[in-house]
């Protein structure tokens, strides 16, 4: 499984997936993310990526650190549990989208 584009170091990410799930341990059982002392991000709340996991299946988030599983690596989160931040547009990006589109050349003020 390969990442989305959008989960590289620093970018601005939504939980849309908060959800406590079974999860493998080492022993071949299946225990609640909870139960294994795994912080849950919350649902709504924008995180920054801080990294991906060695496998590349996975992402760490800023703040945030978690056990370290059997094969001495930090648990991570499926990057499903988030969604991008859209870039928030202000007015001047959106007057220069209209003067592109009917051919106005923007000067640059000193």
């Amino acid at each position: 499984m390969s990442l989305p584009s959008w989960a590289v170091p620093g970018a601005p990410v939504i939980c849309v997936y908060d959800e406590d799930s079974l999860m493998p341990t080492a022993s071949g059982e299946r225990r609640r993310i909870s139960e294994m002392g795994i912080f849950l991000p919350l649902k709504g709340v924008t995180y920054t990526l801080r990294g991906v996991t060695p496998c590349g299946c996975g992402v760490y988030l800023v703040g945030i650190e978690n056990p370290v599983s059997a094969n001495g690596v930090e648990v991570g989160y499926m990057p499903g549990r988030f969604a991008p931040v859209a870039a928030q547009k202000t007015q001047a990006d959106d007057v220069a989208m209209i003067k592109a589109l009917i051919g106005i050349e923007t000067e640059e003020r000193v």
